[in-house]
């Protein structure tokens, strides 16, 4: 579900730009293959992070979201950086 909703937001911001800015296909393919990234991430995260909570007899939801909220930030951040880097 992340690539097809990646793609539609790339779509509308591509349509909503008022300057004449156009999208490369390089820069559509690295900021997929970032966002499946922080996705496969943010997933192994949470599950790690789930089965450590309930051992511990708290609840995931008040205790975890928040961490992978902030994760997810700064991981976003940090890949779509790369993804400026690598741009020629």
């Amino acid at each position: 579900m992340a690539i097809p909703g990646h793609l539609l937001f790339v779509f509308f911001i591509s349509r909503l730009t008022t300057d004449h800015t156009q999208l490369s296909i390089l820069f559509i393919c690295l900021y997929l293959i970032a966002a499946f990234i922080q996705v496969s991430i943010l997933l192994y995260i949470a599950q790690w992070m789930v089965s450590f909570v309930w051992r511990r007899k708290r609840d995931p939801d008040n205790e975890c979201i928040p961490y992978l909220t902030a994760i997810g930030d700064l991981l976003g951040t940090a890949l779509l950086t790369c993804v400026f880097l690598l741009l020629p």
